[in-house]
């Protein structure tokens, strides 16, 4: 090769992914404080082309939790977590020793009852 095309590859590499390094942080700023900004109070940022208002993605979670949250939804989550909570108990039976109780792997909690 000729030096100079050489050099010219080298640090037209290493330029390159200096751009590119620079693009990626400067996009990852940009979602994170527009995110931060968007969903807590801390700033106020705005995108009325895409309606991203705080009353209207307060409307969108309220209509969404309306839609997902629903008795018999909750009633699977609470029989999911009660299975859990007694396989985990039912696992330390065996690591608790000395003058602990041991953990009973029977529940005396009852899931909702749909209404």
């Amino acid at each position: 090769m000729i030096p100079i095309t050489s050099f010219a590859l080298l640090y037209g590499a290493k330029a390159g992914i200096y751009i590119f390094s620079v693009m990626l942080i400067l996009i990852v700023g940009v979602v994170f404080t527009t995110s931060i900004c968007t969903f807590t109070p801390i700033c106020t940022i705005s995108f009325p082309a895409f309606s991203l208002t705080k009353n209207q993605i307060k409307e969108q979670i309220a209509e969404l939790t309306r839609n997902y949250v629903t008795p018999e939804s909750l009633t699977v989550a609470t029989v999911m977590v009660q299975k859990a909570v007694d396989k985990f108990a039912s696992s330390n039976v065996n690591e608790i020793k000395d003058n602990t109780e041991p953990i009973s792997s029977t529940s005396t909690i009852q899931p909702p009852t749909p209404t």
